[in-house]
């Protein structure tokens, strides 16, 4: 016998009011485009993948599912959403904001499964209390939900892979190479569409991104080249000023030397100048003392002839 195992959120009242955070949708997403699963999301919600790459950017891939089912029931963007999960709502309180029934939208039919979260049935009881699902739960149904529909299996089937380990794109790829229909053909070509326009994206940014290392390694170069000639400049401006230097030193020493030696010169005629008046003063005396001597000598002369005279005078037989 088939069991119905609903799984949803109790309501609850939102009553706090948390900070908002800032999302916007025209941003670029990730440069290495979408896999297969979120391609599959976007085939599903019938979203572009751009869009995708996006939400992808603020949400964890897993959740996607969980964005675009409510977005879907809501009739609200992704955007908006996302938006909410970024404030810090969780996906039980965020679905009670967009008014949605949690009864009726949480629902995984299983035949064989019976454990959390897939055994906690709608109106599920524990103590009189009804269950409040965890966030983890709520992208586990969301995700088997999905995975279901899409590729057209059981949930139990999908349940069954969850349990053997297997991720939810791994568990995506295995159905998508199980059937190759005209949609997953379309939905391959998109695919590698993507692929290449990213990988187009990433050697346009590989090429800007050189281009720009070349133009700073340019500018570094001449920033280089710049200082180089500068300290050229300023060793070339401090050899002049040195060479400036030395001559003003040796015209320094150049006068000092002619001054030293007119100074010598000048010693020189001093002192022959001294020995010219020294020897005019020995002139002089030599002079004065033969005129000293002369006198003397005329004198002494003198004193003779009159003598004589005076003998001559005193003898008549001389006469």
């Amino acid at each position: 016998m088939k069991t119905s195992v609903h799984l949803a959120l109790i309501a609850g009242v939102l009553c706090t009011s948390l900070s908002a955070s800032t999302f916007d949708i025209a941003v670029s997403g990730s440069e290495r485009g979408i896999d297969g699963f979120a391609l599959s999301i976007g085939n599903y919600y019938r979203v572009p993948s751009r869009e995708i790459m996006v939400i992808e950017r603020s949400i964890p891939r897993d959740e996607l599912t969980v964005v675009y089912l409510l977005s879907n029931r809501s009739h609200r963007s992704a955007a908006y959403i996302t938006d909410l999960r970024l404030r810090g709502l969780s996906w039980w309180d965020i679905t009670i904001h967009l008014g949605l029934d949690p009864y009726n939208l949480y629902v995984v039919d299983s035949y064989r499964h019976s454990g959390p979260p897939y055994g906690r049935a709608y109106g599920y009881h524990d103590g009189g209390k009804k269950h409040r699902l965890r966030d983890d739960e709520i992208v586990e149904l969301s995700n088997v939900r999905f995975l279901s529909k899409y590729h057209g299996v059981s949930p139990d089937d999908v349940i069954d892979r969850r349990r053997q380990g297997e991720h939810y794109n791994i568990i995506d790829d295995h159905y998508r190479t199980q059937k190759v229909t005209p949609q997953h053909r379309e939905e391959n070509r998109l695919q590698q569409r993507e692929e290449n326009r990213a990988q187009q994206r990433v050697e346009q940014i590989k090429s800007q991104q050189r281009e720009e290392n070349r133009v700073q390694q340019r500018e570094e170069n001449r920033a280089q080249q710049r200082v180089e000639q500068i300290k050229s400049q300023q060793r070339e401006e401090n050899r002049l000023q040195q060479r400036e230097e030395n001559r003003a030193q040796q015209r320094v020493e150049q006068i000092k030397s002619q001054q030293r030696e007119e100074n010598r010169v000048q010693q020189r005629e001093e002192n022959r100048v001294q020995q010219r008046v020294e020897q005019i003063k020995s002139q002089q005396r030599e002079q004065r003392k033969e005129e000293e001597r002369r006198d003397e000598r005329g004198s002494k002369g003198g004193k003779d002839e009159r003598g004589n005279a005076n003998k001559n005078q005193g003898n008549p037989n001389e006469r």
